[in-house]
């Protein structure tokens, strides 16, 4: 699945968050939300939060 990174930029923004902090509070590696944050392929489970 494809998370819509323009809407995870924003989110990431509004609440002054880093790509680290992204990772933790989703609860995944630093990799899986660097994927997420350029709108690559993942899983259901991650990109659900953010599809």
């Amino acid at each position: 699945m494809i998370a819509n990174k323009e809407k995870l930029r924003s989110y990431l923004e509004s609440e002054k968050l880093t790509a680290q902090d992204f990772a933790r509070r989703l609860g995944v590696e630093q990799s899986e939300a660097d994927k997420l944050l350029t709108g690559e392929r993942v899983g259901y489970d991650n990109a659900h939060e953010f599809g």
